[in-house]
């Protein structure tokens, strides 16, 4: 019985910890939307793939109307998300896969999302650059 209330509480941690995380991911997302800029952009230290991820379904979900990069270093090793505007057509798969060669890693996503794992963040700007240019070029 004290097994089960320790594996009872356990979970409720857990599930508490998943609201938290969804509830930082949300004023993560709302913070960045108020930011300056052409494309979103930000490193979050210490953040896991899937905090990036679910701020980047935070923003495409609220109606972006710009598009992001978010980064992240932690023990598990380094990130990057990118994401794109509701009434953009850009081509992420094809902008991702090139970030993903600029950071020395690899990914993959969908048109609206890709996300993978760098080697380094070292090119960093460079990338920002090339997601700048996209849109820009889209634009003209």
């Amino acid at each position: 019985q004290v097994a089960e209330a320790k594996l009872l509480r356990l979970k409720e941690a857990e599930h508490r910890i998943k609201q938290l995380n969804t509830d930082l991911a949300k004023e993560t997302a709302l913070r960045l939307e108020a930011s300056q800029g052409v494309v979103v952009e930000a490193h979050i230290e210490g953040a896991d793939a899937a905090f990036l991820q679910s701020v980047a379904r935070q923003m495409t979900s609220h109606g972006t109307q710009r598009p992001g990069i978010l980064t992240s270093t932690n023990d598990a090793g380094t990130f990057f998300v990118i994401y794109r505007s509701v009434d953009s057509d850009i081509d992420l798969v094809t902008i991702g896969r090139q970030l993903a060669t600029l950071l020395g890693g690899r990914g993959g996503g969908s048109a609206d999302i890709f996300q993978g794992k760098a080697g380094s963040l070292e090119r960093r700007k460079e990338a920002i650059s090339i997601l700048e240019n996209a849109i820009s070029t889209r634009s003209h």
